[in-house]
């Protein structure tokens, strides 16, 4: 009898123990705050370059990312993340609004341009200003999760890639390759 209670009494003090992260009708919290399971599908425009009459198909190619990215919240949150092989990234987030943004955008604009200004391929011209000012500010996905309702939240995101170049503000003058 004496075990037995013993027993009881350990066991009630292990359930009165708090759960940082709860499961509750397959929903997890943190802190008391519902998070939503995140999808997130990253691929990459593969652009036509040229030669023959492109078909819809070479008009429209597309392939997953395997990339490291920053989501940034409006809720302060910050966390890096990386796609797999197939372009998809998986998370729990709370309802609030999400930026998925490029690691490399992750430095100021200054850097950011002086970078760009880097001496390239004699036959790349260096767009302008302006033009990186707004590449700078594009982000791959904007996205807003908007109430608890759905238990998964899925969303998809472009990254867009230009003939000969590393970004759409610089121009290939050279001669066309074949």
């Amino acid at each position: 009898m004496k075990y037995t209670f013993t027993l009881l009494i350990l066991l009630f003090l292990i359930s009165c123990g708090t759960k940082k992260n709860q499961i509750e009708n397959g929903i997890e919290t943190i802190d008391e705050t519902i998070l939503v399971t995140v999808e997130l599908k990253i691929v990459i425009h593969i652009p036509y370059c040229g030669g023959e009459r492109p078909t819809d198909d070479m008009l429209n190619r597309t392939k997953p990312v395997s990339a490291s990215f920053m989501i940034i919240g409006d809720n302060d949150f910050v966390r890096k993340v990386k796609s797999n092989e197939l372009g998809l990234i998986e998370l729990n987030l709370p309802v609030g609004k999400y930026h998925l943004k490029e690691l490399s955008k992750m430095v100021p604009f200054e850097e950011f341009f002086a970078n760009a200004q880097q001496p390239k391929d004699s036959n790349i011209k260096v767009g302008s200003r302006e033009c990186y000012q707004r590449f700078w500010d594009k982000n791959v996905i904007d996205f807003e999760i908007p109430t608890i309702t759905t238990t998964v939240f899925k969303a998809n995101g472009r990254l867009f890639s230009d003939c000969y170049t590393s970004n759409p503000c610089d121009t290939y003058t050279g001669p066309i390759r074949p």
